[in-house]
């Protein structure tokens, strides 16, 4: 079960002969089964850490921005409205342009 409770599976032992577990057995499978879901969920946090930190260095290159029109300049040197590179290397949707002040 996951932290937020869901079932992923099940852990089995599998040996040639039938046998009953005792309590020590069966409190073993439970640890290593809670393991097994500590270690997934590490890897999914993982996961979400590397894309945010990839955002984070995506975002890092908007710093040249032109206090006039709000440009940025990319790495290549030229300008793009914000809308657009933020649409291009973020994560960001835009529900309707704002009007120019």
């Amino acid at each position: 079960m996951t932290p937020a409770g869901r079932c992923l599976g099940s852990l089995c032992v599998i040996d040639r002969i039938p046998r009953d577990l005792g309590k020590a057995q069966l409190a073993a499978l439970e640890i290593l089964a809670r393991q097994v879901v500590a270690q997934m969920e590490l890897r999914r946090v993982s996961g979400c850490l590397a894309d945010s930190l990839a955002t984070i260095k995506t975002m890092q290159g908007i710093i040249p921005i032109c206090a006039h029109c709000k440009g940025i300049r990319n790495d290549e040197g030229y300008w793009a409205k914000l809308e657009a590179f933020l649409a291009k290397n973020a994560d960001v949707t835009f529900t309707r342009d704002l009007p120019h002040v």
